[in-house]
């Protein structure tokens, strides 16, 4: 009977001991568990208010809360990487346009209330043409470019003699340059193949040609290697 009676009475203490330290556990444990979602929730808040460059902070224990951290973190590094990509397409086609638009606007400007030979409108009308025909080159080669990232253009990519291509370019564009008091000279190793788009090449080899003969000094030696 008396063991019988210290049995209950110690797993009494052991109840009674045991169950308020448990509630205080899982007190202290759930107030950890929120305490790191809040943190997490008021980064993702920030970042929905515009700081793309917030990160969530790591606690360095590598459990299941870093984890998650670390691939949110992830995660928005390459939004922001994407997003900041955008605004630099953004840019350069604002750029490649600014150009040829204005020069349509200054000639058609001039156009007004001139009197003209039928043969000087045809000139000027044809002028006008060929800088829009840049524009929507501008435009189509966004649309390959688009195709391309999509992987629905790539089974169109072929061997290109890269070289023999650089050559041609620099080419055409001699003539440019001499016309700016430039002079251009290319000097490409033969034989060089890329598997790619030849348009968006011509037109990327073009540009970097195009804004070498524009954007430099008068007597520049400009070289295509």
């Amino acid at each position: 009977h008396d063991t019988w009676e210290l049995m209950l009475a110690g797993t009494g203490w052991t109840l009674g001991i045991s169950f308020p330290l448990a509630l205080l556990c899982g007190a202290v444990m759930s107030a950890m568990v929120l305490r790191r979602i809040e943190t997490i929730n008021a980064t993702t808040t920030r970042i929905r208010d515009g700081g793309l460059n917030e990160r969530a902070p790591l606690r360095g224990t590598n459990d299941e809360f870093d984890r998650l951290t670390a691939n949110i973190n992830a995660m928005l590094d390459s939004i922001e990487a994407l997003t900041r990509n955008i605004y630099e397409v953004s840019s350069g086609i604002a750029h490649d346009l600014r150009t040829p638009l204005t020069r349509v606007s200054n000639r058609l400007q001039a156009l007004q209330g001139r009197q003209l030979s039928r043969e000087s409108l045809d000139d000027e009308v044809e002028a006008i043409l060929a800088e829009l025909g840049g524009v929507l080159a501008t435009f189509e080669a966004l649309l390959r470019i688009g195709e391309i990232e999509a992987g629905t253009r790539r089974a169109g990519f072929r061997m290109l003699d890269l070289s023999a291509l650089a050559g041609e370019l620099a080419e055409t564009y001699e003539v440019m340059a001499a016309e700016n008091d430039k002079t251009l000279t290319c000097s490409v190793e033969p034989g060089i193949r890329v598997q790619g788009d030849r348009a968006l090449l011509v037109q990327m080899i073009a540009n970097v040609l195009e804004n070498a003969i524009v954007h430099t000094p008068a007597g520049t030696v400009i070289s295509l290697s």
